[in-house]
């Protein structure tokens, strides 16, 4: 995957909470609820002054997890119907993937990161994964790695001396980049990372 650095994340400023579900089978690492959180959708003004708008979501119906996403488009005053959420994720393991967050860039790309363990059979180790949409969420790339190296979440402690990763990790999207933010233990300790992940600029008119 191409990226540009990796670097220290300082955001501009912190959005609103994510919305949490409840769920009995959290990943080691995570809290009982946080790990299901719903990140607030993205919204941008494209092209055409129209409204972008995109959110994911968690789901742990069969495959045991999964990301979903969903996306529509509105104008001025009108407002075409929400699309039916679909699977982004396109491993065939019975691994989590869980933590999503979206983003839509200035162009109306549609960018899509989580945490995805599609690489350990014990389902441990953390990646995290980049997708993308040119046609408002109709379809989807390839799932692609954004990590080089997995993390080991029990690297991760809480102040209270327990493993723990977070509660969520974030996303912003440039013209050329989608700019993910997440926890990273490839050094024996979480350091927060980032990375321009680079993917096409234009989204498709046809």
């Amino acid at each position: 995957m191409p990226t540009r650095g990796r670097q220290s994340f300082l955001g501009e400023s912190p959005r609103r909470a994510p919305r949490t579900r409840k769920n009995s089978n959290p990943p080691a690492g995570t809290s009982d609820g946080a790990w299901a959180r719903r990140p607030p959708p993205s919204r941008k003004r494209v092209p055409g002054g129209a409204t972008a708008t995109a959110t994911a979501r968690f789901t742990s119906r069969p495959p045991p997890s999964s990301i979903l996403s969903a996306a529509r488009r509105c104008g001025c005053r009108t407002t075409t119907r929400k699309r039916r959420l679909s699977r982004i994720n396109d491993d065939a393991t019975e691994t989590d993937q869980f933590f999503p967050a979206v983003s839509v860039s200035p162009t109306g790309v549609i960018d899509v990161v989580w945490y995805d363990r599609r690489h350990d059979p014990e389902n441990r180790l953390l990646d995290l994964y980049h997708t993308y949409s040119l046609d408002g969420g109709r379809t989807w790339a390839p799932n692609t790695r954004v990590t080089e190296v997995s993390s080991d979440p029990v690297h991760s402690l809480h102040q209270g001396g327990f493993v723990f990763i977070g509660d969520y990790i974030d996303l912003d999207s440039s013209v050329d980049c989608a700019w993910p933010a997440w926890v990273d233990t490839r050094h024996g300790k979480a350091d927060v990372m980032t990375a321009c992940v680079e993917r096409p600029s234009a989204v498709r008119t046809d």
